[in-house]
């Protein structure tokens, strides 16, 4: 019998940035990242355990047909090229969908993908929007061939069921490969501080910015913090589908709402990243 829920292994919050704040990078981050320390620390009693300050940098861009009949159907292929030295290219086949049931019974499998490569995560979004995503990957140091449907069903099988013409030509959505930087701002918890390190649940900060080049000015930018599932539970606990520490999920929650109190650095009715990709350009 097929499965009809998964565990959500983490919740990510998301929200859009102003970018005028961020025309040089490093200055907004560090003004950025002081409001995030007094907001943990004055106001929600967490506490700061890293700041950090390091770069990742990759180019994303998005797969569909002419008809975008993946995206119509729940469906997103997102493909990034990631380091600089040593480049490989990770291939993501996601379907996001705000019942979570709708999405944890989507077949986005891939014959590379092994036991509990399969993500199933919580993205949150203002004003507190859930959306399911269910997801895998494939990592490859080539870029995969993606020109047409039938390229990508033998990738990932479940899309056969989309009845798509196999001979459908596949293509960058808007011809636009971003060129991204993520960048880690910090982290920060809201357990009681007499846990168990082991049992501690860490949130992590950071930053992505897209540019339609690299000295460019930030197209859209995003602010993100996400926590994974309690680290004592075992992923083959079949007592529960997940469980996150109530301090974690209150104190995440107060911040999320928090910050969208501080119009001057979040642009609250900003698209989506993917969004962009396919409605801005």
């Amino acid at each position: 019998m097929k499965q009809l829920n998964k565990p959500v292994t983490s919740r990510e919050y998301k929200l859009m940035l102003n970018v005028d704040r961020f025309q040089n990078r490093a200055e907004g981050a560090t003004s950025f990242w002081r409001l995030i320390k007094f907001l943990v620390e004055e106001k929600l009693d967490g506490k700061i355990i890293k700041k950090q300050d390091g770069e990742d940098i990759r180019q994303t861009h998005y797969r569909d047909t002419a008809g975008l009949e993946l995206r119509r159907k729940g469906f997103i292929l997102r493909v990034r090229k990631e380091g600089e030295d040593e480049i490989q290219y990770k291939t993501t086949l996601k379907y996001r969908a705000a019942d979570r049931y709708i999405s944890a019974v989507q077949d986005v499998s891939n014959p590379d993908v092994k036991e509990g490569g399969y993500k199933f995560e919580e993205d949150i979004t203002p004003v507190f929007t859930s959306k399911f995503s269910h997801s895998s990957s494939i990592i490859s140091e080539d870029m995969l061939d993606l020109k047409k449907i039938q390229n990508v069903t033998k990738l990932f099988p479940g899309l056969k069921r989309l009845d798509i013409p196999r001979k459908t030509r596949m293509s960058v959505v808007n011809t636009f490969d971003a060129y991204e930087v993520r960048r880690k701002i910090g982290q920060f918890i809201f357990d009681d501080d007499n846990r168990d390190e082991n049992e501690m649940t860490v949130v992590k900060a950071c930053l992505s910015f897209w540019y339609l080049q690299k000295n460019g000015f930030p197209l859209v930018g995003e602010f993100s913090f996400d926590y994974d599932l309690t680290p004592k539970l075992k992923e083959d606990d079949q007592d529960k589908l997940e469980h996150f520490q109530t301090s974690v999920v209150s104190g995440a929650n107060n911040l999320f709402r928090t910050l969208q109190k501080q119009p001057g650095w979040f642009d609250l009715k900003g698209t989506t990243k993917t969004a962009y990709a396919y409605n801005a350009l």
